[in-house]
């Protein structure tokens, strides 16, 4: 469902559906808009729904950690490392949530209780909002059919939740070209104020280099899988930058190295490990 609540002086409200408002009306419940009791009230809600909804659940997706020092460790990787296993049913940040299982039947279990739960606290789920998406073994193409109160989902190749581009093929390709086309922009923005402009010096364009673009492209890249090719495509984005700033041009025959240098700055696959 998709509504506009305006909170007004007296407590009267309108509602905004199909761009046309509502008379108004007396509210006698709930917090004025911008208050920030709205998104707090609302994730306690939500929690308490959700315990109803997940309730000895009994599928989902396992994910098996080590608990003896850190993954990257290469000592610790040839050592036999012991691991906790823990039942993974939703992924959940602020008002998101996210459901696994690993078959469509699981799925549309877990898909029916949490419509009854929040039928049950009196909630609507927007169902043009709701998308599936399988990531299933190579090979292997197959579309998930699942469906609430009638209504098949639609399942998607592919879709951005909290700004990191998931894909079915369980790759990271389409995140990357997202992060690139995003960071691009952000330094293109910058052009005439920052990185052209002779009344800053050098050190604060680095500065703004490090919290507006270095930021951008590596939201996210904590979850990423990459392969040398990919790392090249960061670290020549990474390298056409810092020339832009530098006032470096190719017919100069500055190394990469003393780009960095220059800079100040490490290369991207260390800022990713």
């Amino acid at each position: 469902f998709f509504f506009f609540l305006s909170v007004y002086e007296g407590q009267q409200g309108q509602v905004k559906h199909d761009g046309s408002l509502s008379s108004s009306f007396p509210i006698s419940n709930g917090v004025k808009q911008g208050c920030f009791l709205a998104p707090t009230s609302f994730c306690i809600f939500f929690s308490i729904m959700l315990l109803e909804a997940k309730d000895d659940l009994p599928d989902g997706i396992y994910i098996r950690f080590p608990t003896n020092g850190s993954l990257f460790n290469v000592r610790r990787l040839l050592e036999r490392m012991e691991t906790i296993e823990e039942l993974i049913t939703k992924l959940l940040f602020a008002d998101n949530c996210a459901f696994l299982a690993h078959t469509e039947e699981a799925l549309q279990y877990i898909v029916n209780r949490f419509s009854d739960a929040a039928k049950n606290f009196g909630l609507t789920i927007s169902l043009k909002k709701t998308e599936v998406l399988y990531q299933p073994p190579p090979r292997k193409a197959y579309s998930p059919h699942i469906s609430i109160d009638g209504t098949n989902l639609n399942a998607m190749e592919h879709f951005t939740c909290l700004g990191s581009v998931i894909s079915s093929d369980a790759t990271v390709s389409k995140d990357l070209d997202n992060r690139l086309s995003i960071a691009s922009s952000s330094f293109g923005r910058l052009s005439k104020r920052v990185w052209q402009s002779h009344s800053l010096r050098l050190s604060t364009k680095l500065q703004v280099y490090r919290a507006v673009v270095v930021t951008t492209i590596m939201y996210g890249a904590e979850t990423w899988v990459l392969y040398r090719k990919q790392i090249g495509l960061l670290e020549r984005f990474h390298q056409r930058c810092l020339r832009s700033f530098l006032g470096i041009k190719w017919q100069d025959h500055v190394s990469n190295e003393e780009v960095l240098k220059r800079g100040s700055l490490p290369i991207v696959e260390s800022i990713l490990f």
